[in-house]
Formats: structure tokens, C-alpha cells, sequence
């Protein structure tokens, strides 16, 4: 696989900060909401109640790209509400999910792209309770 940039940084060092700065220009693009921001995940702190994981999966030749998503249903449905122009209240879980797998397929079509990828193997993103 060959890539179109040069770097100074190793492939996971500029994989892990496009990923990053991806995600959140796509979620700011979706929803208008300019305030979002990264959070780091405290794996130590309680996650038994209402704290869900969107996962993806992505082949770019050599190596796989592993995202994770770590969301409250309360925060996901602000902001899927935001993005698809209802009311929250009107905002079913199912679609709730739907939004939410469509944000992390979005993050990883960009990926793809960053990377000339061809490879047509990505996973169906999943989610999941953490508890």
C-alpha cells in the first residue's frame, strides 16, 4: 500500500491524530454543534449504568484500524437529535443507534480516503452496553 503524504510522524502516530481530528470534524459537521471536544475515557471509572460503545473496524493493507466510541445515551440523543433535526423527545433508540453507527461508518469512510485504501473489508459497526 502506498500513501499519498509524507510524514515525520509513524503511521500510527498520524493514523491515531487524523482519527481523531476526523471524528470530531464530522460530528461537528453533522450536528452545527462547535462546543464538542474530545474527552479522554477513564477506563477506571464506573461504567454499569447508561454508558454504551460503538465499535468499527477497518483493513488498510497492513494494518487495521480499531475505533471505538464511548457515549451516555443522554449525550448521544442531544446530539443525534441536533444532527437529524427532531426533537428529542420524538428520537426512538433505534434510530438513536442507527445515528450513531452512521457517525462511526462516516469517521471510517474518511479514514479510508486519508489512506488510498481499497480495501473492502470494514466491519458493521457495533454497539454495545459496557456494562
Amino acid at each position: 500500500m502506498s500513501v499519498a503524504f509524507s510524514t515525520d510522524k509513524s503511521f500510527f502516530e498520524d493514523c491515531f491524530q487524523y482519527t481523531e481530528e476526523t471524528s470530531l470534524r464530522i460530528l461537528k459537521a453533522t450536528t452545527n454543534f462547535e462546543e464538542l471536544h474530545h474527552q479522554s475515557f477513564d477506563r477506571k471509572g464506573d461504567h454499569h449504568y447508561d454508558h454504551w460503545v460503538c465499535s468499527i473496524v477497518v483493513s488498510l493493507g497492513e494494518a487495521k484500524v480499531f475505533i471505538e466510541s464511548h457515549f451516555r445515551s443522554r449525550t448521544a440523543r442531544k446530539i443525534a437529535a441536533k444532527g437529524l433535526g427532531i426533537e428529542q423527545d420524538s428520537l426512538n433508540t433505534s434510530v438513536l443507534i442507527d445515528f450513531m453507527r452512521e457517525y462511526l461508518n462516516r469517521v471510517m469512510g474518511d479514514i479510508k480516503a486519508r489512506y488510498q485504501s481499497d480495501e473492502v473489508e470494514v466491519s458493521v459497526p457495533q454497539i454495545t452496553p459496557a456494562y
